[in-house]
C-alpha cells in the first residue's frame, strides 16, 4: 500500500510539474505578444507585417566599359519585426564581437524601435513619439534601422550575400570614401550599396544626400575588384523616415548604359563575399572565434552546436536558448559554459546543410588555409541559397514565429523546440556528427 500510495504521489508531483511548465510557457509568450502599449497609447510592433514603398528611383549613367546597369528590381518591400531585427544584427559590427553582446545591443534597439512602430496599420513609419529622443540617440537610431531597411531591399532583390566593405580587400586607390556594404547574387553579380536615413530632412533635401551617397562612396568604385569580384554596379538606398504616417524609400543606382542595351556581365558570385557572409552568420549563430576561423580559412578548434528542427529543415545554434546555456568557452567572449545571460527574445540559427557545405568549403580541418578561388568551377553551385526571405507565421496565429534570409541564417522569436541533440563539426566527414548523450526539450 506504501508502494502504491508513494507512486501516485510521485506522479501528482510530476503532473503537477508539467502544468507549472505549461503555464510558464504560456505567461512567457503572453509577455512577448500582448499588446503592451507604447508611447501615445498605440500597441508596440510585435506582430504586423509592415510595408515600405519605393517613392523615388533614379539612375546614374557612367562612361565606363563592361558595367552591368542595374535598377531596383522590387517597387517596395514587407517585413515582419523580426526580419528587421535580424537584418539590423547582420549590419551592425564590421569587426567580430561576441554574439550575445550584439544580440543584447540589438534587442536594444528592437526594443526601442517596437516603442515607436504601431502595431495594428500595414504602412510602416516612425511615430511622433520618436521625436523625443536626444539627437545622438536619435542619429545612432535612425542610422541603425536605415541599414537594416536597406539590407532588406537588397536581399528582397535577389542578393543573397553581404558584408561590410571593411572587411573586403580592393576598391579604387586613392578614394578615402566608401560605401557600407558589398552584395553579391548568382545572377545580378557583385554589386555595391551605401544606406542613407533620415528623421527630419525633407524630400528635396534627402534625395540629395542619397544622391550624394551614390556619386562620392559608390560611383568611384565600381569596375574595381572588391573580395575578389568586379564590382559591376551599385545602389544608394535610403530611408525617408520623416513623416510618421508613412515611411519611403528613395533609391539611386547605376544606370543601364544605352551603348550595350542592358549591361555587362553580371560576373557570377564572389567567393570572397560568401566567405565573410557567412563568417557574419556563425559569428551570430555561435561565436566570434568559428567566424574569425572562417575569415582566416583554417579551423584552429572542435566545434559544438546544437541540432534541432523546426519548419520543415533542421539547424544548428551554439546558444541553448531560455537557459543561458552555452557548449564550451567562447575565448573571445565574457562568458562561459552554462553562465548566466539575459534571455533573450530572438535567437540566431544556421540552416544545417547550409552550414556544412560553408564550413566544408572555407575551413581546413587540417590547419591549412583554405580559400577557393572565385572562378572555381564546382563552387557556384556549391553552397544552396533561397530566392528571397522566408516568413514562418506562428501555429498559434500570432504573427511570424521566426524568418529565414536567403543564405540559410534564421532569426527565431517564440518557437517551441522539441528535441535539441548536441553535435560537432567533423571537418574530415565536412559533417556534423552526434555527440553520445542526451537531447532536451526547450523554447525559444
Amino acid at each position: 500500500m506504501r508502494g502504491a500510495a508513494a507512486r501516485r504521489a510521485c506522479e501528482d508531483r510530476s503532473v503537477a510539474a508539467r502544468r507549472a511548465r505549461a503555464a510558464e510557457a504560456s505567461q512567457t509568450h503572453a509577455r512577448r505578444t500582448s499588446g503592451r502599449l507604447g508611447r501615445g497609447g498605440f500597441m508596440t510592433w510585435s506582430t504586423k507585417d509592415k510595408d515600405l514603398a519605393v517613392a523615388n528611383t533614379q539612375g546614374h549613367t557612367i562612361l565606363q566599359p563592361g558595367l552591368l546597369g542595374r535598377g531596383p528590381g522590387v517597387a517596395g518591400i514587407t517585413f515582419a519585426p523580426l526580419e528587421l531585427f535580424g537584418a539590423m544584427a547582420r549590419c551592425h559590427y564590421t569587426h567580430l564581437i561576441n554574439p550575445h553582446a550584439v544580440t543584447w545591443e540589438v534587442q536594444h534597439m528592437a526594443s526601442l524601435l517596437e516603442q515607436h512602430v504601431d502595431d495594428h496599420s500595414y504602412p510602416f513609419d516612425i511615430l511622433s513619439s520618436a521625436d523625443t529622443m536626444k539627437d545622438y540617440v536619435k542619429s545612432y537610431f535612425v542610422g541603425t534601422v536605415a541599414a537594416g531597411i536597406a539590407y532588406l531591399v537588397m536581399v528582397n532583390d535577389g542578393y543573397v550575400w553581404s558584408d561590410h566593405w571593411e572587411n573586403l580587400a580592393g576598391g579604387a586607390p586613392g578614394v578615402t570614401k566608401s560605401p557600407d556594404f558589398v552584395f553579391s547574387s548568382p545572377t545580378h553579380g557583385t554589386a555595391l550599396m551605401e544606406s542613407k536615413g533620415t528623421r527630419s530632412a525633407t524630400t528635396s533635401a534627402f534625395n540629395t544626400t542619397v544622391s550624394n551617397g551614390y556619386d562620392q562612396q559608390v560611383e568611384p568604385h565600381l569596375g574595381q575588384w572588391i573580395g575578389g569580384a568586379q564590382a559591376t554596379h551599385g545602389y544608394s538606398i535610403g530611408a525617408h523616415l520623416t513623416t510618421t504616417t508613412h515611411a519611403s524609400l528613395n533609391i539611386h543606382h547605376t544606370a543601364v548604359p544605352a551603348s550595350v542595351g542592358g549591361g555587362g556581365a553580371a560576373g557570377g558570385t564572389s567567393t570572397s563575399v560568401q566567405r565573410q557572409s557567412f563568417a557574419t552568420a556563425f559569428t551570430l549563430a555561435h561565436g566570434p572565434s568559428l567566424g574569425q576561423q572562417i575569415r582566416e580559412g583554417r579551423a584552429q578548434q572542435p566545434f559544438v552546436f546544437f541540432r534541432f528542427a523546426w519548419a520543415g529543415r533542421t539547424w544548428v545554434t551554439k546558444s541553448w536558448p531560455g537557459s543561458g546555456v552555452t557548449l564550451g568557452p567562447d575565448p573571445a567572449g565574457q562568458w562561459l559554459s552554462g553562465g548566466p545571460r539575459p534571455r533573450q527574445d530572438f535567437t540566431f540559427a544556421i540552416q544545417a546543410d547550409r552550414a556544412a557545405q560553408a564550413l566544408g568549403l572555407f575551413l581546413s580541418p587540417a590547419g591549412e588555409p583554405r580559400f577557393p578561388g572565385d572562378r572555381d568551377a564546382d563552387f557556384g553551385e556549391a553552397i544552396g541559397f533561397d530566392k528571397g526571405m522566408s516568413r514562418i507565421r506562428s501555429e498559434r496565429g500570432e504573427g511570424t514565429e521566426g524568418v529565414i534570409f536567403p543564405d540559410g541564417l534564421a532569426v527565431l522569436g517564440d518557437v517551441i523546440v522539441p528535441r535539441m541533440e548536441p553535435v560537432f563539426w567533423d571537418g574530415y566527414s565536412r559533417n556534423f556528427q552526434p555527440i553520445i548523450g542526451g537531447a532536451w526539450r526547450t523554447r525559444f
